[in-house]
């Protein structure tokens, strides 16, 4: 009898290690991928050229910074963001601040109040004309296939990778944890822990905090205590650079050609977007906050919902508004030169 069950758990065994070794053909691969480029939109909200972007003392802070610049005397400002708070909201922001493009690095990437706030904000974002990519790690960015579906098909300014998907998949269960620990750890392993917000080529956010509610002091029940620098000025270009080479690496596929993605749009079709304001294509994106905003809330210190002229921002808690005012510029001190190079003051 044990030798009966040896033999069925290692029938099973087995059966998990040739499902995980399995991988889609590549024109299905292909099918799924034509399915979401078919799907995103192409229209944008804005018919300006900068985007309808929010005026930024931070941005504009980084382009004095660049004009300043010489090859041999470049000029940064920098900014601790040691508040978890407050560096949620540099991170809005931000974001709305963009003209042109986006670029977001991380390892976690939850689907809680605090992530889904800035993924609100990135869908929005893309459909006001910004280039948003967004290139995550496997195992411990948005939890659900249907997300990721979503987002792979949602607008043309969108871009979405996942960094090394083991065994064809965006998301592994326990089990299939365990077959990849089994068949291929040192792959399983490689993961990747960086933090990068890239702003029009012109200002950056690097750090230790990752997209979950525990790092911006939201977490119910404990939070981390981290620190991001902002900086601005001409390094924002190696930014871009440095998240370029992990883009552009054979590692980071495109979320809509991985196994358990594509077949989910193969047989469902993409699915709405995760919580994206409907206002953003139906004119009710004006009531939205022409500023970064500071709040208190009843529940679990969160933004859960917001109602505006009948917009719904997020769901399930209702938060106290206090003040809708722009965020105050900082005081940035200014980088010391680098060896044999000169910096005024």
């Amino acid at each position: 009898m044990a030798g009966g069950v040896a033999a069925r758990l290692t029938g099973g065994l087995l059966a998990l290690l040739l499902a995980g070794c399995a991988s889609l053909p590549t024109a299905r691969h292909d099918a799924a991928a034509a399915i979401a480029a078919s799907a995103r939109a192409t229209t944008v909200d804005c018919a300006r050229d900068d985007a309808c972007a929010l005026d930024s003392p931070l941005l504009a802070m980084a382009r004095d910074a660049l004009a300043q610049s010489r090859p041999q005397a470049p000029r940064h400002r920098a900014l601790i963001l040691d508040d978890g708070p407050d560096a949620l909201l540099a991170r809005v922001h931000l974001i709305r601040s963009a003209r042109r493009s986006i670029e977001l690095q991380t390892y976690i990437f939850d689907e809680d109040d605090a992530a889904q706030l800035v993924l609100d904000e990135l869908q929005a974002a893309a459909f006001r004309g910004v280039k948003v990519r967004l290139l995550i790690d496997q195992l411990a960015a948005l939890r659900k296939v249907e997300t990721l579906a979503a987002l792979s098909a949602l607008h043309s300014n969108f871009e979405i990778r996942v960094y090394n998907p083991v065994l064809d998949r965006a998301r592994l269960s326990g089990p299939m944890y365990a077959v990849a620990a089994l068949c291929c750890l040192r792959r399983l392993n490689r993961r990747m822990h960086n933090k990068l917000l890239v702003i029009d080529d012109e200002l950056g956010i690097i750090g230790g905090r990752n997209y979950q509610d525990d790092y911006y002091d939201w977490g119910e029940d404990f939070n981390f205590r981290d620190r991001d620098l902002l900086i601005a000025g001409p390094v924002a270009a190696s930014m871009r650079a440095n998240f370029d080479a992990f883009w552009n690496d054979r590692r980071s596929v495109p979320a809509e050609r991985i196994g358990d993605v594509a077949r989910y749009l193969r047989s469902h079709g993409p699915p709405p977007a995760p919580h994206h304001p409907t206002g953003a294509r139906s004119g009710c994106a004006r009531c939205w906050p022409t500023s970064p905003i500071r709040w208190s809330c009843a529940c679990a210190s969160s933004i859960r919902r917001w109602r505006c002229a009948g917009c719904v921002f997020s769901a399930t808690c209702r938060a106290n508004i206090v003040a809708k005012t722009p965020m105050a510029a900082p005081q940035p001190r200014p980088l010391p030169p680098a060896p044999g190079t000169a910096c005024s003051a």
